[in-house]
Formats: C-alpha cells, sequence, structure tokens
C-alpha cells in the first residue's frame, strides 16, 4: 500500500502468459463481512481506498453511488446488498476494487484486502 492508501496490482504481462500455460489463475483475495471472496487478478485494475461516493437519485439499491477516478466516472457497487449484509461502521475502512470485467469499468466495494496468490 502506497502513501496515498493505493494498493497498486502491478503484473508482468511474460508472468501471466506463462502462468496461464501452467492452466494457473493469480488471484485478490478480499474480505466482505466475515467471508473471504477472490477475483482473477486480471479483472482488477487497482484497489483504492474509500473516497467520497457521490449518490445518484434513483439507482438501484446495489448501487452505492459513483466516483471520480482521474476523470472516469465509475458506478460504485455495494456487494454485500447481495449477500444481504447491512451497511455498517465498516465504510470508513472500506477499500473499492477497481475492476473492468467486460469492458465495463466499475468498482466494487469491500472490507479489506488480504492477499493476492
Amino acid at each position: 500500500m502506497n502513501d496515498n492508501g493505493k494498493i497498486i496490482v502491478e503484473l508482468d504481462e511474460d508472468e501471466v502468459y506463462a502462468e496461464e500455460n501452467r492452466n494457473t489463475v493469480r488471484m485478490l483475495s478480499f474480505s466482505l463481512g466475515r467471508e473471504h471472496y477472490c477475483v482473477d487478478i486480471k479483472d482488477t485494475k487497482e484497489v483504492i481506498s474509500m473516497n467520497a461516493v457521490t449518490y445518484v437519485p434513483g439507482a438501484p439499491a446495489f448501487v452505492k453511488g459513483v466516483i471520480n477516478l482521474r476523470g472516469e466516472i465509475l458506478a460504485v457497487i455495494n456487494m454485500g446488498h447481495f449477500f444481504g449484509l447491512e451497511e455498517t461502521e465498516r465504510q470508513k475502512e472500506a477499500m473499492v476494487i477497481i475492476t473492468d470485467v467486460h469492458g465495463f469499468p466499475a468498482g466494487v466495494i469491500i472490507d479489506r484486502v488480504t492477499g493476492t496468490n
């Protein structure tokens, strides 16, 4: 984690292709509530601390709002909504995984990053 509260995900392209040939997948693991989850690291751009999220009137309940990330407006999704987790004080320490799955960049709220494998 750098001084700005960011976790930078860096991959050596040769390393990724070599791992693909060995049928391995690198994952970013994180916690949400009391559970632990993983996302393919290739679908992860970066992890940032929870900044000011702008509320969007009329948005679905699972959309926390939007953020401006270096000029790009991204939806911030509260994954806890899908698991029946109530919003708590954790939002103060929450982080956002910036993903780009199928060409749709978005932020996903998590409690904390637990590692990369």
